[in-house]
């Protein structure tokens, strides 16, 4: 079992290049011409006009919900929705793999990419840090995406094989847990993360809750999801966070994994925060004094203790940059055309 886990958000699909945002979705749905009920009508005339409020659908949806009559148009909001937002990402994974494959070239900056990335997660902190962290086997990762990019990245950079990246989903799996599943294989499962989250003057039955509540749905359908997530994190040893906030959407795995730093002062999360992802000139005791006050933020924001001993065993790499790979791949093309 692997002692180092990755838990993977969206900023990595944006670090490929995918235009994966929410509000992109949006604009993909609420343009798409179909013969939309009354209840879709509103609701996309709500996307459009309040782009601001919908940042996070995970979020918005729980909030658009009290002005909805019953559970049905609860359900029938988010299944529409869940159609497009699994078109939309198939339109973008396949534009990204035309986009690789027509540079072969590209496959081995990748693969290098990506393992740099694994070997370095722990840079930019401290050189105390930096001998802290060894004897890492090869890591587990649980994602949050509903694409297969990682996957597919993973599996090509430690397997012996020349062949193009390609849209398959028979990968999926391959040191991969999609918690939320894949939106080519079933279900995207979006929603609140408990029944607290959502305040509504009707009554949610159990077919409302499941379309809704994410850890309900997994434990109906698949709960060896849940199951094999607590496995893996609760047998690491070191847990990175990139692209993924572990907001109000995700609580109940911002509560085990400080429940799991709580376990042993050994136990060591790195958490990586885009907004100081290009942070590169800093000097040493400026780079520490950002981290300082990012962790400031991210303890209030998390209703921890900054005098706990949960400090010293949280860290936010600044000015480390890992899984690059737009910029590696733009450069790469851009070069290539010029010649």
């Amino acid at each position: 079992m692997s002692n180092l886990l990755f838990l993977i958000g969206n900023g990595f699909d944006l670090n490929c290049g995918l235009k994966s945002k929410y509000i992109d979705v949006y604009k993909y749905y609420c343009n798409k011409k179909t013969n939309d009920t009354e209840v879709i009508k509103k609701f996309k005339n709500d996307l459009r006009n309040n782009y601001e409020n919908w940042s996070d659908f995970e979020i918005g949806i729980p909030i658009y919900a009290k002005k909805l009559s019953n559970e049905n148009e609860l359900i029938e909001c988010i299944r529409d929705f869940r159609k497009s937002l699994k078109e939309y990402l198939n339109i973008e994974e396949k534009k990204f793999y035309d986009t690789i494959n027509s540079f072969p070239e590209l496959r081995n900056l990748i693969r290098d990419e990506t393992r740099k990335s694994i070997n370095s997660f722990y840079k930019g902190i401290s050189n105390n840090i930096s001998r802290l962290v060894h004897d890492t086997n090869f890591p587990s990762f649980i994602t949050f995406n509903y694409t297969s990019i990682l996957d597919n990245f993973i599996f090509y950079s430690y397997e012996t094989t020349n062949d193009s990246f390609k849209f398959k989903s028979d990968r999926l799996g391959n040191n991969v847990l999609h918690i939320h599943g894949a939106y080519n294989q079933g279900t995207p499962v979006l929603g609140i993360d408990r029944i607290d989250q959502i305040d509504v003057s009707y009554e949610l039955t159990n077919k409302g809750k499941r379309t809704i509540i994410k850890p309900n749905f997994n434990s109906e359908f698949d709960d060896n999801r849940i199951e094999s997530a607590n496995i893996l994190i609760n047998d690491a040893k070191y847990i990175c966070v990139f692209g993924l906030s572990l907001g109000l959407s995700d609580l109940m795995w911002r509560e085990l994994i400080i429940s799991w730093l709580d376990r042993f002062e050994t136990h060591h999360l790195f958490i990586y925060d885009y907004t100081v992802y290009n942070e590169m000139s800093l000097d040493d005791d400026e780079r520490l004094d950002l981290e300082d006050d990012l962790k400031n933020k991210l303890f209030l924001n998390w209703g921890l203790e900054t005098s706990s001993k949960l400090w010293k065993q949280i860290h936010i790499p600044c000015g480390n940059r890992i899984f690059n790979y737009k910029e590696l791949i733009d450069n790469y093309i851009n070069n290539k055309t010029k010649i």
